[in-house]
Parts: structure tokens; sequence; C-alpha cells
């Protein structure tokens, strides 16, 4: 009878001491963030505001995992409209994630497809730029996007190769003869890459 009541007794006593709060909200992952002196302010302040700047920040800082699939293609929406620092870091966003997941949804496909293809229109220099130091996957995976592309423009858009050719390497201002050669040759292989 000794023992049963002890029992109870350390029964009860854990029940008591243990904090059942159903009220509590859950953490939020970025409060305990540490950012560099060099550009954590700028995190902190996409954060802060939401939308496309912070997807990509909690990517680029660890927290890929907490976006879900669908939510990556609103950083590509928000590539063409960027200054160069958020776009180049929406890009690295979007190719981090790829690699780390590879779940983002085929029918979200044509949306990185438009990204990359305005970042080659417009910043030729910057997309080379990341081309060179890519990865296979990363690769694969903005080609494949870039060449759907190009082939939906020639087909839905009418607009030549030649143009896109034109276009692209008028937009690369300070690109020497060889880069300029690149931006042609790339556009080329990839639309005839079928």
């Amino acid at each position: 009878m000794k023992e049963l009541v002890i029992g109870l007794i350390l029964i009860t006593f854990g029940l008591v001491s243990c904090e059942f709060d159903f009220t509590k909200e859950e953490e939020d992952p970025t409060e305990d963030l540490l950012f560099s002196e060099v550009d954590g302010q700028e995190y902190q302040e996409a954060l802060d505001q939401g939308g496309a700047r912070a997807l990509s920040s909690m990517i680029l800082l660890g927290y890929a995992k907490q976006i879900q699939p669908e939510m990556v293609s609103i950083i590509a929406d928000s590539i063409p409209h960027e200054d160069s620092l958020w776009r180049n870091r929406h890009y690295e966003a979007i190719s981090m994630y790829n690699e780390t997941y590879d779940d983002i949804p085929s029918s979200l496909h044509y949306k990185f497809g438009i990204a990359i293809f305005n970042m080659l229109m417009f910043h030729p220099n910057e997309v080379i730029n990341h081309f060179d130091s890519a990865t296979v996957l990363e690769l694969d995976f903005w080609n494949d996007r870039l060449k759907e592309e190009l082939h939906y423009k020639v087909a839905q858009d009418s607009i030549p190769i030649i143009s896109m050719v034109a276009m692209s390497q008028d937009h690369c201002s300070s690109c020497d003869s060889t880069r300029l050669n690149t931006i042609k040759k790339m556009i080329e292989t990839l639309y005839s890459d079928v």
C-alpha cells in the first residue's frame, strides 16, 4: 500500500509540474538569426517586408525547408522587377532550393523560364556569370527552362531567334566580342537543342 501511495504522489507531482501551454505561438524561425555586418541589415529588412525578398532571404539563410515549392514561383515572378543585388539573390535562392529539394512542380516551370529569359534578354552578363559557376543540376534546371521559353517565344509570339540574340547583345554594353559571341551561341544552341 505504501508503494501505491508513493507511486500516486509521483504521478500527481509529475502532472502538476508539467506545463501545458496550448496557447503558445509557433516560434519565428528568424527570431534568433545572426546577420553579418556586410549585408545583414538588408536581409533583416527583407524579412520584415515579406514577399519575394523574404522568401529568398529564408532560403539563402538556410531555412529552405520552411518554404513550399509553390512559394518559390513568387521569387521567379519578381526577378524582372528587381535591382541587380536582389535579382541575383533571387536567382541564387531558386537554384539553391532546386538543388536541395528538386520538387518544384512542373506546372510552375514556365515561371522560371520567363524569369531566366528576362534575365538573359536584359542582363545577359549576370546570366553568363551565374552559368559559369553553376553546378550541373543548376545548369540543367535553368537551361531546360530557358530552352522551353525560347521555343515558346518563337512558336507563340513569332519572335525570331536572331532578334532575341540582338536584344540580349544590345543589353550587354560592357561585353567584349567574346562575351557577345557567347550570348549568340548560347541562345542558338539552346533553341536548336531539342
